[in-house]
């Protein structure tokens, strides 16, 4: 994903973005999103941020159960919500929610959630657990509408 976002007064911004996406769980090889967005900060603090986005994106999409490539245009809606804990130990946790109503195919919304948390074990040694869940009103023949996912990982900074 690459996102690029000008911020302006009171917590407006406008951006753009680019993301690549697949899943075999879905029967998905490829998902490439370009949208235009705009950004709202809720909250803006030292340990909180809070901010929605509403946009519109262009979605191709090739399933491995379709032969034909499918392009669409989408709306973007979009909630986030992160907390930092920068004292010993660090916590930092972040949770987002996404709704993508189709805006050329009939009754067709995808969503999806991703969360995370992670506690830092030992100075810059990070333990974290993620976890995500993606919904389809209407896949592809002979897939499935939802795919989710729990894992752990390691990190360590070097600072």
């Amino acid at each position: 994903m690459i996102d690029v976002t000008r911020l302006f007064r009171y917590g407006w911004g406008l951006g753009a973005n680019t993301k690549f996406e697949s899943s075999d769980e879905l029967n998905l090889e490829s998902r490439i999103n370009l949208g235009l967005l705009a950004t709202k900060s809720i909250i803006q603090s030292n340990s909180v941020l809070f901010y929605g986005i509403l946009g519109a994106q262009s979605n191709s999409e090739k399933f491995s159960t379709a032969e034909e490539t499918l392009t669409s245009a989408e709306g973007v809606i979009s909630m986030t919500f992160e907390y930092f804990k920068f004292r010993n130990p660090d916590i930092d946790f972040s949770i987002s929610a996404s709704v993508y109503p189709s805006i050329t195919e009939d009754d067709r919304v995808r969503a999806n959630v991703k969360g995370r948390i992670a506690y830092e074990i030992i100075s810059n040694l990070d333990l974290s657990l993620n976890g995500y869940f993606d919904w389809d009103s209407r896949p592809a023949p002979d897939s499935p509408t939802n795919d989710f996912g729990i894992f752990t990982s390691i990190g360590y900074s070097f600072n």
